[in-house]
């Protein structure tokens, strides 16, 4: 701006008693309720997106870059076969564990459940890929997956005893 500008002088002059007066709490109270609620869901949504994301990209670099060389699938299918057996029975767990602590209000929160239909869905499509083709990157992908799940019923083991740990006291 111009030095002979008479508003920017003005400004300048007056500086400290555009300061003196602050916005009333009535305002800001308006302008948070005008704000939309996010649900929960969302942010753990976008963690196990995250996860997911960062999983498959570190699967698809070391795939790419790392050492290529043809692994026997029928060794592959067998190594599959035994994590695949370890992780199921750690999800039964988990649910067994989740009812037990829930008792009879058992229900598992609605965002948590349908992200583990979804992975469902994923992992059989998976597994139909994997017995087609027992590539490494399908069965580190049915890895990551059952993990996912893994952590996800984690979370409501979680929720579940801080719950009942509430309801207690």
């Amino acid at each position: 701006m111009e030095k002979d500008d008479p508003l920017e002088r003005f400004v300048l002059e007056n500086r400290g008693e555009f300061d003196v007066e602050k916005p009333s709490s009535k305002g800001w109270e308006n302008i948070q309720q005008r704000l939309p609620k996010t649900p929960a869901t969302y942010s753990y949504l976008w963690k196990v997106a995250s996860i997911l994301f960062f999983g498959l990209s570190v699967f698809f670099a070391l795939d790419k870059y790392g050492p290529s060389f043809q692994e026997n699938t029928t060794a592959r299918k067998d190594e599959f076969k035994k994590v695949e057996l370890y992780y199921m029975q750690e999800l039964d767990q988990k649910m067994t564990l989740i009812k037990n602590v829930s008792g009879k209000n058992f229900m598992l929160n609605p965002g948590s459940e349908q992200d583990l239909q979804k992975l469902d869905a994923m992992y059989l499509v998976l597994k139909e890929e994997f017995q087609a083709n027992p590539s490494s990157r399908v069965m580190d992908a049915l890895l990551l997956n059952l993990l996912i799940r893994v952590d996800i019923l984690n979370n409501e083991l979680y929720d579940a005893e801080m719950k009942k740990g509430v309801m207690e006291l």
